[in-house]
């Protein structure tokens, strides 16, 4: 069973419709709708990586980059009232989401520094 495709197809179809009210310049429409489709598949692959236990450095590493993204993009502007809106849904807003996010990034940065064990 191919998932991937019909995930792409997902992202694909949803980009649009989130984009459709941004009052945005076309290169900025453009990264949102390219951060649209990298993004879930490197969060899915990566939390793969490590359930799986291999590549567990690189797995966290990677995420630990895309939680920085989420906390520029999403968490810090949405603690200071600048919270995006789709679909006029407050994106950001949540009390509980920056601290998530530090933790995430925390937990993922020490994972990704951890020393293999020699046992």
């Amino acid at each position: 069973m191919l998932v991937w495709p019909r995930f792409f197809a997902f992202c694909t179809s949803l980009a649009p419709q989130v984009l459709a009210g941004t009052p945005l310049l076309a290169p900025a429409r453009a990264a949102l709708f390219l951060t649209a489709l990298i993004v879930p598949p490197l969060e899915v692959g990566c939390g793969v990586l490590l359930w799986r236990g291999s590549s567990v450095r690189l797995g966290s590493a990677l995420l630990a980059l895309d939680m920085l993204g989420a906390i520029a993009s999403v968490g810090v502007p949405g603690r200071l009232g600048r919270s995006a809106q789709v679909s006029g849904i407050k994106v950001g807003a949540e009390p509980w989401r920056l601290p998530l996010e530090v933790a995430l990034l925390l937990a993922c940065a020490w994972l990704a520094a951890r020393r293999e064990d020699a046992g």
